[in-house]
């Protein structure tokens, strides 16, 4: 058995764009937050084989790589722009990336082709499973990035996806066909909408060949708008 972790650790430009005030109060300071973040991680890969991670802006990332992580990544064409104002990020642009403190050998990644903000990442990590790392894009455009995803997994004998898919699990199993959603109770949500709370569950994992299912979703404080989700693998 071996524990994987995934989590949207929200692009500052995003939280100022889409009013995440919750986030932006709580952590004026990027620098701090990016910091925080990059702490979490490092620790996660103390007992994680590996972290996905999805809106992950250049500051983020060059501070995943400041902490010691091995970390492989996709950088979307798309930068993100402001509306209004402007960010105390000094690199905007956004990344899909996994870390690990393990070997990680990149395989494949891809932006989709309908949104140029959303797409997935392959890597083996430390000779063993692969992993693909996703953010899907809500409602019907995620169907078709949902079924390249799976076509993509069906490649392998053994793989795990994890990410953001902007979707419920339900909604997400019904569109990959070949892989298997890890089971959750309702417990503490995974994206949240505000100081309550509340929220819901959008953030999964799937398998091929492997039994998965979800260990633990972690309180972040606020870091991001999303909870970090670990899950618990047996071959």
């Amino acid at each position: 058995m071996f524990t994987l972790a995934t989590w949207n650790v929200l692009h500052r430009v995003h939280a100022e764009n889409w009013n995440e005030e919750h986030v932006v109060a709580t952590w004026p300071d990027e620098g701090v937050r990016v910091a925080r973040i990059a702490r979490w991680v490092a620790q996660a890969c103390e007992r994680d084989l590996a972290v996905a991670l999805q809106e992950v802006s250049g500051d983020q990332l060059a501070a995943l790589r400041g902490a010691g992580l091995n970390v492989v990544t996709h950088a979307y064409l798309r930068v993100p722009q402001l509306r209004q104002g402007s960010t105390a990020l000094v690199d905007r642009s956004e990344h899909l990336a996994i870390a690990s403190s393990r070997r990680l050998e990149r395989l494949h990644a891809e932006s989709a082709a309908d949104d140029p903000g959303k797409g997935f990442l392959a890597a083996r990590v430390d000779g063993g499973p692969v992993l693909v790392c996703t953010h899907v894009t809500p409602r019907e455009k995620g169907k078709t990035q949902l079924h390249r995803l799976a076509r993509y997994a069906r490649g392998f004998h053994q793989a795990v996806v994890l990410g953001d898919f902007n979707a419920r699990g339900d909604d997400v199993a019904s569109e990959c066909e070949g892989l298997v959603l890890a089971p959750h109770d309702a417990g503490r949500p995974t994206r949240l909408s505000g100081p309550s709370h509340e929220g819901r569950w959008i953030d999964h994992g799937l398998a091929r060949g492997l039994s998965i299912r979800v260990a633990e979703v972690v309180d972040c404080g606020f870091l991001s708008d999303h909870n970090p989700v670990r899950f618990a693998v047996d071959s």
